[in-house]
């Protein structure tokens, strides 16, 4: 494996290390792409703090967003959860 993807690779598990966070890539992976709203609400910190977790996990590259008029839509990354359950498996 070559030093960028252990960087990825280290940076996602580094943003899966926060239960909030963890908490929502469960929500996305059972549900699909949710609107920030509708993902703060099943969360039990406020908006705020909500954004900055899905800031961190956008970073990482687990969670993309797009725009839905003055709403932000976010969703899985299904490859980077795919190459971090790949990487486990090799453990």
């Amino acid at each position: 494996m070559n030093k960028r993807k252990e960087r990825q690779l280290a940076q996602a598990f580094k943003a899966l290390g926060h239960p909030v966070r963890l908490q929502i890539v469960r929500i996305l992976v059972d549900d699909g792409a949710c609107f920030a709203g509708d993902i703060t609400r099943r969360l039990p910190v406020v908006a705020s703090t909500a954004s900055q977790h899905l800031k961190i996990l956008r970073e990482s590259g687990l969670v993309s967003d797009t725009s839905d008029g003055p709403h932000r839509v976010y969703s899985v990354d299904k490859k980077a959860l795919l190459d971090l359950k790949t990487w486990v498996r090799k453990l």
